[in-house]
């Protein structure tokens, strides 16, 4: 017998991690930096080859700094989605892209690609910066990520600390639960920094890595839109194309 993975994958833990978020403050710590196993991470939920062709449509949709992806199977009402963002510097060059999808146990879960010049032995640290003041007009707000950026920003709570889990020819990874607050922020038109070393080489020639040296990158990946991409996952009216 087929099996079928649950309707909807994404929304569950999505919105069940907002809905706390909501109702308690949560103390963030510092993570030990730790590779987390991968096999707990986005296996696929939609096995295409047990469908017929043409039975599993993808639809998509954009909204402002987020695009959401979903394969359906509407004979089962089943559906997977994907949310894609980025992480860009003071300079708005994208340095890092992130996918927001669920773990296998139903938790909402991130995969950040990063530069493949990442420094591998240096931890990925990723902190929560809040909206801005909802007085302000609504250009400021869209600004979130130039003005997370800038020194002197206030940021959320301590650093979560992750390490690099793989690299190939194009970028490195890392990948970890999100928690109720990284999600509250998002949803609330926040912003993630995300802060980690880039490694560079001075000249080619001998010699040349033992003068390797590393230099810090910052990255804010916005939160206006993600809210609405999430909502759009669940929407049955066509809101996705």
């Amino acid at each position: 017998m087929m099996q079928v993975r649950p309707a909807i994958r994404i929304l569950v833990g999505l919105l069940t991690g907002l809905m706390v978020s909501m109702t308690a403050a949560v103390a963030q710590t510092p993570t030990p930096a730790r590779a987390p196993s991968s096999s707990t991470f986005m296996s696929p939920a939609i096995d295409r080859s047990v469908f017929r062709e043409g039975e599993v449509q993808r639809v998509s949709g954009d909204f402002q700094s987020w695009r959401v992806v979903c394969d359906v199977v509407a004979r089962l009402n089943q559906r997977f989605c994907s949310l894609f963002g980025a992480g860009k510097d003071q300079g708005g060059r994208t340095v890092v892209k992130v996918v927001v999808t669920t773990s296998d146990d139903g938790q909402p879960a991130a995969l950040l690609h990063l530069p493949v010049s990442v420094g591998v032995r240096s931890p990925v640290e990723i902190t929560t910066v809040p909206a801005p003041d909802q007085s302000q007009p609504k250009t400021k707000a869209k600004t979130a990520s130039k003005a997370a950026s800038k020194k002197g920003n206030k940021k959320s709570g301590q650093p979560q600390r992750l390490v690099v889990v793989s690299c190939d020819s194009k970028s490195c990874t890392t990948l970890w639960k999100l928690s109720p607050e990284q999600l509250g922020t998002l949803n609330t038109a926040g912003a993630l920094h995300v802060h980690f070393a880039m490694m560079t080489v001075p000249a080619a020639g001998p010699g040349a890595l033992a003068k390797m040296s590393s230099v810090p990158v910052d990255a804010v990946i916005d939160g206006v839109g993600f809210a609405d991409a999430v909502n759009a996952s669940m929407a049955k009216d066509g809101v996705l194309r």
